[in-house]
């Protein structure tokens, strides 16, 4: 989605997620889990595949959005 955190980070639709910092992302909901535990501001390696070969990206976390109720 353009403008959206992933866009920024230089991800692609259909791109397939493989691991972050190292450790294999087998479940889609895995990498949510595991950047929610993680500081704003971190750097992190997230290992993909991208048309059939291996890539990799260096990226920094943004701060998540605070939720409005109501």
């Amino acid at each position: 989605v353009p403008g959206s955190p992933a866009d920024g980070a230089g991800l692609r639709s259909g791109d397939r997620l493989a691991s972050l910092d190292g450790v294999e992302l087998r479940r889609s909901r895995e990498l949510a889990a595991r950047v929610h535990a993680m500081r704003a501001g971190r750097s992190v390696a997230l290992a993909m595949v991208r048309e059939g070969a291996k890539d990799a990206l260096r990226i920094e976390l943004g701060a998540r959005p605070i939720a409005r109720m109501g």
